[in-house]
C-alpha cells in the first residue's frame, strides 16, 4: 500500500498537467509526444537554472554549434527570427518555433541534425564564446 499526502498528490497532478501541456504544444508544432519529450530534454540542458526559459544569446550560441554542419549562419539567423530582436528569455514554445523553422532550412538529414540538437549537452561546451 502506498500512501501519499495531499500536497504530494497536488504536486503530482501539477507535473502531469505540465507534461500534458508540453505534449499538446509539441503536437501543435507537428511533433510526437516522444519527440517533444526529447526536445524538452535538450531545452532543459540549456535551462540549467530551471526557470523554464533560456537567454536568447545562449540559445543562439548552442544552436550555432549544434547546427553548423547542417545549415549556414544566415539560415540559422532566419530560424531565430521569430524570437524577435529583443533579448527576452526564450521559453520552450519559442525553442520549438526555432526548431520547426530549422527543419525547413536544414541541408541534409534532418533526423541527424535533430540528434545533434537534442544531444548538445553531451557533445558541446555550452559556455559563451
Amino acid at each position: 500500500e502506498v500512501k501519499v499526502n495531499f500536497m504530494s498528490f497536488l504536486r503530482l497532478l501539477k507535473l502531469i498537467d505540465e507534461v500534458e501541456t508540453r505534449h499538446n504544444l509539441g503536437i501543435t508544432m507537428g511533433y510526437s509526444p516522444e519527440r517533444t519529450d526529447r526536445l524538452y530534454s535538450g531545452f532543459q540542458a540549456l535551462d540549467q537554472e530551471g526557470h523554464g526559459s533560456v537567454q536568447k544569446a545562449s540559445l543562439a550560441n548552442a544552436m550555432r554549434k549544434a547546427t553548423a554542419k547542417w545549415c549556414s549562419q544566415t539560415q540559422l539567423s532566419e530560424a531565430l527570427f521569430p524570437l524577435g530582436s529583443n533579448s527576452a528569455p526564450v521559453n520552450f514554445q519559442g525553442f520549438l518555433k526555432v526548431v520547426k523553422a530549422l527543419e525547413n532550412v536544414v541541408e541534409g538529414d534532418w533526423e541527424e541534425c535533430l540528434d545533434d540538437i537534442c544531444a548538445w549537452e553531451n557533445s558541446l561546451g555550452l559556455d559563451e564564446e
